[in-house]
């Protein structure tokens, strides 16, 4: 199953009427974070709907933009993290009419990074998703903050991050 091994990438495109899986808790949704978590990419290409995708799926709470508009014009940021790919990519976003989702960077979770944005917004970010073991014997596993992932490593509990 491409959920349980490691460097695939999935492109979502624009999500205009609803999510494409329903139901966060069956067996699906469970798919969906284990394919994050063990080291794959899932690239949602914008819109108010993939920020509640993300919210819904992956349990964060993200929120868009004052106004769920930001002016641009987004600059990428120089992080020697940056993966290489967006070398080629524009220096900078711009935003034509409303064509662009940003979300607030204070809203952000623990271990995101932000590829473009202005000083409160940002477009293109990627967040470090994180699920350890379960301490619940049976049960799927659980999300944890890339922080305690050594914690759950010394109380027994593989952790997983992508």
């Amino acid at each position: 199953r491409i959920s349980n091994t490691c460097c695939s990438t999935i492109v979502i495109p624009p999500m205009e009427w609803d999510f494409p899986v329903y139901n966060i808790h069956k067996i699906i949704g469970q798919r969906i974070r284990n394919f994050v978590a063990n080291g794959n990419m899932l690239i949602l290409t914008g819109g108010i709907m993939a920020v509640e995708f993300i919210n819904s799926y992956f349990f964060y709470n993200i929120e868009d933009a004052d106004g769920n508009y930001s002016p641009g014009p987004y600059r990428r940021l120089d992080d020697p993290n940056v993966p290489s790919e967006f070398g080629a990519a524009p220096t900078i976003l711009p935003q034509k009419g409303i064509s662009v989702t940003a979300v607030k960077k204070d809203s952000l979770p623990s271990g995101t990074q932000v590829i473009y944005g202005t000083p409160r917004s940002s477009p293109v970010f990627m967040i470090k998703f994180c699920e350890a073991q379960s301490p619940n014997e049976g049960m799927p596993p659980i999300k944890v903050l890339p922080r305690d992932c050594d914690q759950c490593e010394k109380e027994g509990r593989p952790c997983s991050c992508g």
